[in-house]
């Protein structure tokens, strides 16, 4: 599995929470498994994001394909914006949830984060496993 940490500082955050509606069409893509993210506690205005896929390979295909599209919903809504990518345990046992999203976030930032449950996208099932 492979991990996306997003990062940003937001401009305007309405404008940004309603522009993370887009992310929605992660939902047909092969090797997706998950996102959720929400607002720190400690530190107003910045948005922490976790996305969850496959491999390396169902995450490259992401980003030569869909990403910029996607991107563009979202531009303009922040200021700065720091991305890591990092592989995980394969086994770690459980489905992508917002809880699990939570957990990593908090381990990852330090910080409380106030998930949205408007910015968590789930797969179709038939998405799950690359194709």
């Amino acid at each position: 599995m492979l991990i996306k940490w997003v990062s940003c500082t937001t401009t305007d955050p309405a404008a940004f929470a309603t522009a993370q509606a887009g992310w929605n069409a992660l939902r047909d893509l092969p090797g997706f498994l998950g996102q959720a993210g929400g607002w720190s506690q400690h530190e107003p205005g910045r948005a922490q994001i976790i996305g969850c896929w496959h491999d390396q390979a169902a995450y490259r295909a992401f980003m030569s394909g869909a990403h910029d599209r996607i991107a563009a919903g979202q531009a303009g809504t922040y200021d700065t914006i720091q991305v890591r990518i990092f592989p995980a345990r394969q086994d770690i046992g459980r489905p992508f949830s917002p809880g699990f999203a939570e957990a990593i976030l908090e381990q990852l930032t330090g910080d409380q984060i106030r998930l949205d449950s408007a910015w968590t996208v789930l797969p179709q099932r038939s998405a799950i496993r690359p194709g």
